[in-house]
């Protein structure tokens, strides 16, 4: 169940080094995790000279964990917990809506959703090494929200 599905959403659990938390905030408002590593890649200095020149919404992005329901959209047994990530497009400024992220998840077919932190995607720290983000990113920007899903499942 390594494997990386086609739609956006679900990518294999990656090491610690790779952790979206490291490549993607800006600022946190409740964080847990010490450090930060700007990344800066072509692909994302491209798409942060384009955010900044539409003066578009911030991107939230929100980590946790989900149990999946029998309605997942990439059919995971019913109950297996995955770590998420929940994009929410939002007024520059604006607070983090915790309640919002969770129902988000909750409408893809997610259950019991816990969210450790929240912060403003960064584009300027995609690189090529985070295209599935850049992806998650993206559909956020069209659609005003992505779930991103990592295969592996993970302890309760």
């Amino acid at each position: 169940m390594g494997s990386v599905h086609p739609s956006v959403g679900v990518r294999p659990n990656l090491t610690l080094n790779a952790d979206p938390a490291c490549i993607v905030f800006r600022s946190f408002s409740s964080s847990r995790f010490l450090g930060f590593a700007q990344r800066l890649g072509a692909g994302g200095l491209r798409l942060a000279s384009f955010v900044r020149a539409l003066d578009m919404p911030q991107v939230h992005i929100f980590i946790g964990s989900a149990a999946a329901g029998p309605t997942n959209q990439f059919s995971y047994p019913e109950g297996e917990r995955h770590a998420v990530l929940i994009f929410s497009l939002q007024d520059e400024g604006s607070d983090f809506d915790w309640d919002e992220a969770k129902w988000l998840a909750t409408g893809r077919g997610w259950h019991d959703v816990e969210i450790q932190r929240g912060g403003v995607v960064d584009p300027e720290t995609f690189d090529d090494t985070t295209q599935h983000l850049v992806k998650a990113y993206e559909e956020t920007l069209s659609k005003g929200n992505s779930l991103f899903v990592y295969a592996d499942p993970i302890s309760p």
